[in-house]
Parts: C-alpha cells; structure tokens; sequence
C-alpha cells in the first residue's frame, strides 16, 4: 500500500478553491469519499471536518500489512524506490502543482496553520 500526502493546510485550501467553482457537488463527493459527515468548506477552516489527522493515524498504525507513505510532491523524486518498493515499475504522470495561489487571505492561511498544527508536524 501507498499512502499519498500532502500539506493539510494545502489540502484544505484545495478543498475550498473546488468547491468555490464546483459548488456543493464536489463537497459531498470528497466527504463520500472520506466517509464523513458533509461539512461546510469554510468550517474546514477551524475543525478537521474531513477527519484528515483520525485518517492519517489508522493509515499510520495498519499492521495488518506494509504501508509507505510518501508525500505528494517528492513522489516524482522517489520514483525508483517507489518502484523498488511496489515490485514493478511505475512510471508518473508529469506533476502538477497544486493550485492554492490566493484563494484564502494570510489571515486565514495563518488560522489554518494553526487548526490543523499536529497533523502538519
């Protein structure tokens, strides 16, 4: 198993940029997906809504089998021993750079950091 990461704080701020253009569809899919309750976005900003840190730690604490996690942006640097690891190459799409630019203030941004603080440790 792979276990693929990202900076929360990022995270979140995706989260809402989609939601901003996508609307309530694309909430309730990514809550779906976590098996969450559906949460407001911008509650997000003060409270793990999507359970990001409970999920992370039942990733973190699997032992029925091998888990690596890797985060996001160094996968395209770690290739080959994700390979290795795997048992079979893999071969990455080009990376793509998550697209957080300015949608929340530095304000905001700043309580963010704050909310979700362990998970970022």
């Amino acid at each position: 198993m792979v276990y693929t990461f990202s900076n929360p704080v990022d995270v979140v701020i995706s989260v809402i940029r989609v939601h901003q253009k996508l609307e309530k569809k694309a909430m309730k899919n990514y809550c779906d997906h976590l098996k969450v309750p559906y949460v407001n976005p911008e509650d997000l900003i003060y409270r793990d809504g999507l359970c990001l840190e409970e999920h992370f730690y039942s990733w973190l604490n699997e032992g029925r089998f091998p888990v690596a996690f890797v985060k996001y942006e160094s996968m395209w640097e770690n290739e080959e021993e994700l390979s290795g690891y795997l048992g079979f190459p893999i071969v990455l799409p080009k990376f793509r750079k998550r697209k957080v630019g300015n949608v929340v203030s530095i304000e905001i941004r700043n309580i963010l950091k704050n909310t979700y603080a362990s998970l970022v440790r």
